[in-house]
């Protein structure tokens, strides 16, 4: 437990994976880009390495790649849900509902036969979903989550 301590007050904890307070349209704007460039530049760095065709080479570089998006989507997490607290809303049922769908939609559309069409489905509905957090007022003063940032 001291280790979390240690780190309670990082800003780099704070900025990417806290999940109290709120954080304005811009500030997710920026922290959601920094996070989409640095997957595009881990996709080309994967590329370039997966051409080994050596069995070791592929698992030193899908751990790594592995631990990053864990990392990233834990922080997109931490965005999305303080970004929700301003706009005064409860995170907790809409990202189990985003991130559920997600998860589950696979499984569905083989369940039903649906050609993709329910992947496609939630494809449009999480990029509803990002729009609205993108470009969605957030609550002017404070709220029960805090001051606006």
């Amino acid at each position: 437990m001291h280790f979390f301590k240690k780190w309670e007050n990082d800003p780099i904890i704070q900025n990417y994976f806290s999940f109290k307070g709120r954080i304005n349209r811009k500030y997710f704007f920026f922290y959601s880009l920094q996070w989409a460039l640095l997957l595009i530049a881990l996709y080309y760095v994967d590329e370039l390495l997966s051409r080994s065709p050596s069995p070791i080479s592929e698992i030193l570089i899908l751990i790594p790649t592995i631990l990053i998006c864990i990392i990233i989507a834990l922080s997109n997490l931490s965005l999305a849900t303080r970004r929700l607290h301003d706009m005064g809303y409860q995170a907790a049922p809409i990202l189990c509902l985003i991130y559920g769908l997600s998860f589950l939609s696979p499984a569905l559309d083989s369940f039903f036969h649906a050609n993709k069409a329910i992947i496609h489905a939630v494809s449009l509905f999480n990029t509803g979903c990002s729009l609205y957090l993108l470009f969605g007022r957030g609550d002017k003063g404070p709220n029960k989550y805090g001051e606006p940032k």
